[in-house]
């Protein structure tokens, strides 16, 4: 009930803006490779850019952000390995250890599944972001409980609190 009270809210937010910060969002959205649903572009991409970095934001206690995040991804933290600890369970290790003052981590998970499929960066949801400057390892909580022999796929990546982020890095796990 939290994830659909926080997708309501974030879709009346974004509505709300004025349409020069749609436009500014669209922008950003183009800028890094976000489509809307069927590879829509104007205003649905920049609805889609807004939740790809106001759902981060917001699962971490930030406030929403009006100006979209630069467009250049920001170096971010080298992720060196994923594991996974039991079902509900993913390890991350990652360097530089602590990630940085304003900088928090996180992990996307997909659906998982026993058949194959191709794999799209849109569809990773969040499993969990980090408090800022975690330390390596860090233990992240999964969304979706992974069972034996079904294929998942899982991206990290590392968010500064201004809601720029780093490329992501996908993992097969």
């Amino acid at each position: 009930m939290k994830v659909r009270s926080l997708l309501k809210h974030t879709n009346k937010y974004f509505w709300a803006l004025n349409h020069a910060q749609r436009v500014a969002w669209a922008g950003w959205a183009a800028a890094n490779g976000i489509t809307g649903p069927y590879f829509a572009d104007g205003f649905q991409a920049a609805c889609a850019g807004f939740f790809a970095v106001q759902l981060n934001a917001r699962i971490a206690g930030d406030p929403y952000y009006i100006p979209p995040p630069g467009n250049i991804p920001m170096p971010g933290v080298t992720f060196t390995n994923l594991t996974r600890i039991d079902k509900d369970t993913i390890r991350a290790t990652f360097n530089p250890t602590p990630a940085g003052v304003n900088n928090r981590i996180y992990l996307r998970q997909s659906l998982p599944g026993p058949g194959v499929r191709r794999w799209k960066r849109i569809d990773g949801y969040i499993a969990e972001i980090s408090a800022k400057n975690p330390t390596s390892p860090h233990d992240f909580t999964t969304h979706f409980q992974h069972l034996a022999g079904w294929n998942g796929r899982y991206w990290t990546g590392t968010q500064e609190d201004t809601g720029r982020r780093s490329t992501e890095d996908l993992w097969k796990l």
